[in-house]
């Protein structure tokens, strides 16, 4: 379903007031030549702003959900103006990549491993310091990447946590081609 209304006067300097409902329920998307639908598909969305100043639009993301294959993904997110980005979301994946090319045209392109994913982020955006109240952990293991004309990518395992300070990298190690890396490591102040 999908609803909305803009109302008021329109100038130069003065935008009507806007709301739009979005609701989506139990949708799916499959390419036809590829065996896996993306399925279960969920949004509850509103935009709402209610004096046509652009700044206070309110959009709140009350629900999105996704399966890829057996794959969830789930996410949420409240925005409560468009001035200091006052935040309250999070976004929880857990993705067999090997899955996503029985769903997505990857032609000449393989991908493998297992990617999960926690990211929370609650309070204010401050563009002076450019901090984004973020923070949670992304993990990959067992990462293989193949395309034609570059080397393969892989990773035995990846970790990486992060908050509004720094980004912290550990058991990144693998190979591009013939070559090892490993990478352990702290970025602080990376937005900035």
């Amino acid at each position: 379903t999908f609803s909305g209304f803009v109302k008021g006067n329109y100038s130069e300097k003065q935008m009507p007031a806007f709301q739009v409902n979005l609701a989506v329920n139990n949708a799916m998307f499959k390419y036809p030549d590829l065996p896996t639908a993306v399925k279960n598909i969920q949004v509850d969305l509103l935009i709402d702003n209610k004096d046509g100043i652009i700044d206070n639009t309110l959009v709140n993301l009350k629900k999105l959900h996704l399966d890829f294959g057996n794959n969830p993904v789930d996410a949420r997110l409240i925005v409560e103006n468009l001035k200091n980005y006052k935040l309250d979301g999070n976004v929880r994946a857990r993705l067999n990549l090997a899955e996503l090319s029985t769903m997505f045209p990857m032609q000449g392109t393989t991908l493998k491993g297992l990617l999960s994913a926690d990211v929370t982020a609650k309070g204010v955006y401050d563009a002076t310091t450019k901090t984004i109240p973020a923070s949670g952990t992304v993990n990959l293991k067992d990462f293989g990447y193949t395309t034609a004309g570059m080397p393969p990518l892989t990773l035995q395992e990846a970790s990486a946590s992060f908050d509004p300070k720094a980004i912290e990298l550990s058991k990144l190690n693998g190979t591009i081609g013939r070559s090892d890396f490993m990478v352990n490591g702290k970025v602080e102040n990376y937005i900035g």
